[in-house]
């Protein structure tokens, strides 16, 4: 019992100690967009003031950038989980020739770098008049979180209990009667966790917002993070404020929805 106890604090004290490291970074960032600029590098300031915020909504289109990400992030979260969970369900539940090498297939494109398909992506969308374009963004935002959730769908479907599906069928539903009424119920926190996870991708995705809209009036928040430099050096108070900005969405959808990640982290782990 002593050497259980014994374990339990060492448990938590590493625990504590790598949350304490994880989160001091966090922490300053924010407590750097609330300071006034003389006041930045005072860590024992708390003279916290609205200053940063205003100056980068007066001084930059932050607003716009937002809007932009968000419309690009929410169009592309349903595209991408509506294809992905769908494929997902017809690649765990139905017999074909090459059932294994497209998993695995599936499995090595979430493994190639974005960086590697982005001339040709950018020959073909260009070639199709799809760049600076919001429906053009949307599907390449779409595409690149694609793999990622047919992969957590496929082991949310791997314990699905196919004598539902037999039972539904018997019972006089057809094919899309099954996934509406029989599926999606049953896989709906896989479904959420997916959706984060499609959301997360495109409101972090820098490379193919930098390729594909490059106008100012198409520019996401990574972008418009990216461009803040002056000609009188980085600010970094208002650079602080943008990235509190930033980071609001993702520490919401988190928050509000953690107990569906761990789940379906687990169970793309186990049958992923």
């Amino acid at each position: 019992m002593r050497s259980e106890k014994y374990l339990v604090v060492i448990s938590w004290i590493t625990l504590g100690t790598a949350l304490v490291i994880w989160l001091f970074p966090i922490i300053w960032f924010v407590l750097a967009s609330l300071k006034t600029p003389k006041d930045m590098y005072d860590i024992a300031s708390f003279n916290l003031s609205p200053y940063n915020f205003l100056r980068v909504f007066q001084n930059y289109p932050i607003a716009l950038y937002m809007r932009n990400s968000l419309i690009l992030a929410f169009g592309s979260g349903v595209i991408a989980v509506t294809v992905g969970t769908l494929t997902a369900y017809g690649i765990s539940h139905t017999k074909f020739r090459f059932k294994n090498p497209t998993t695995i297939f599936i499995f090595l494109v979430r493994l190639v770098p974005s960086m590697a398909v982005m001339v040709p992506l950018f020959l073909i969308f260009s070639s199709l008049g799809l760049t600076n374009t919001f429906h053009g963004l949307i599907l390449a935002h779409a595409v690149s979180a694609l793999p990622l959730v047919v992969i957590i769908m496929l082991g949310y479907f791997s314990d699905f209990p196919k004598e539902l599906v037999d039972a539904a069928y018997i019972d006089g539903c057809n094919r899309f009667n099954v996934i509406y009424l029989i599926v999606i119920p049953i896989v709906k926190p896989g479904l959420t966790v997916v959706s984060i996870f499609a959301f997360i991708v495109s409101w972090n995705n820098f490379d193919i917002s930098l390729l594909l809209g490059y106008l100012p009036q198409y520019k996401t928040m990574p972008l418009g993070l990216a461009m803040m430099n002056t000609q009188y050096g980085i600010l970094w108070n208002l650079i602080a404020a943008a990235g509190a900005l930033y980071i609001l969405p993702t520490i919401i959808l988190a928050i509000a929805l953690q107990r569906y990640v761990v789940r379906g982290l687990t169970a793309g782990a186990i049958k992923g």
